[in-house]
């Protein structure tokens, strides 16, 4: 039995990797583009890249705090994987997303 793989794109938010990421308990999401003749890897996006895009007094993994976090920041309640800074390795040519 084949489970569906679970991915994220750029465009999509914080927010969303973070619920996406508490309701199937996983810690790294592959970002992908979706392009016309399939889909690109672009990365992968961590639970520690998600966390530390906020400030410190605020949980996006939370649902409690996830309400207080679009209320009380928000400018960071709407970051989307995009705006997280792509590194690249020294040692090939994979990137990472951050």
């Amino acid at each position: 039995m084949t489970r569906r793989l679970l991915t994220v794109t750029p465009e999509d938010s914080l927010v969303a990797v973070a619920d996406l990421m508490t309701r199937h308990r996983i810690r790294r999401v592959p970002v992908v583009k979706d392009l016309q003749s399939g889909a690109r890897l672009e990365g992968i996006i961590s639970y520690s890249d998600v966390l530390h895009a906020y400030p410190k007094e605020a949980n996006p993994f939370s649902p409690v705090s996830r309400e207080t976090l679009m209320a009380e920041f928000p400018l960071e309640s709407n970051l989307k994987v995009r705006d997280l800074h792509a590194r690249e390795s020294p040692d090939d040519d994979t990137r990472r997303a951050y």
